[in-house]
């Protein structure tokens, strides 16, 4: 992801910088000698890596003035954002919501996350729509999952309604959920029978209809899964 060069970074709110000044400098970073500590006059704006300090455009002892101060200060920041909300969404997917205020939680200023963020959005990088694809499919991974529940689940993580009813229209309109619910039932069946080989089908059942109750599942579709499995009820 490229950092937002100066021109492309729309100031910070006004704030009484007339007539100060503030001298940009760097430190190399003890346990990572890559990175450089960043400090803006007396403000520490974190740590940024040797081979992005070009391309933002900085120089070592450079001394900005009045509002040049928090132009420079928000580059500094939005690019710090990028980075560690790259990171989050590399480990799995985010609303933008909730990445907002998982940010905003860390400390990072909320105008720069805001505008980082919605710049993320344009280049494609933080997609509320994708992510929720992949929210569903993960939920599902192992068990398949209610459409109210998974709905629920979404709401939880951010999704707002008109990207979370699209994303659930299409994944339930593609899978085969009473064949899904069968496997489960039959999947739970062979593990139920391997640990303990006399439990009895009534029993077994039951334990079947408690997993697929808490995967949101009403009783009748239940009951057609376990009919389907080859309980009879």
């Amino acid at each position: 992801m490229t950092p937002p060069s100066p021109a492309d970074t729309p100031a910070y709110p006004a704030r009484s910088n007339a007539g100060m000044q503030a001298t940009l400098n760097f430190k190399r970073h003890r346990a990572d000698p890559s990175f450089f500590k960043v400090m803006l006059g007396e403000s520490r704006l974190g740590k940024i890596h040797e081979s992005e300090i070009s391309a933002m455009g900085l120089t070592n002892r450079s001394t900005y003035k009045g509002q040049e101060i928090d132009e420079v200060r928000l580059m500094i920041v939005r690019h710090q954002v990028r980075h560690k909300a790259a990171a989050l969404l590399a480990r799995r997917p985010w609303s933008a919501k909730n990445i907002s205020e998982r940010l905003q939680s860390k400390g990072f200023d909320e105008q720069a996350v805001k505008l980082e963020l919605e710049y993320m959005h344009e280049q494609g990088w933080l997609d509320d729509a994708k992510a929720a694809e992949q929210m569903i499919e993960s939920l599902s991974d192992r068990d398949p999952m209610s459409r109210d529940l998974a709905a629920n689940h979404l709401a939880e993580k951010g999704i707002e309604e008109p990207e979370a009813k699209v994303a659930l229209d299409t994944y339930y309109a593609q899978i085969d959920l009473p064949g899904m619910l069968k496997t489960m039932a039959l999947d739970r069946k062979a593990a139920l029978l391997e640990s303990q080989p006399d439990m009895p089908a009534e029993k077994q059942a039951q334990r079947i209809a408690e997993r697929m109750g808490r995967r949101g599942f009403d009783e009748e579709t239940i009951r057609i899964a376990l009919t389907d499995a080859g309980y009879t009820l």
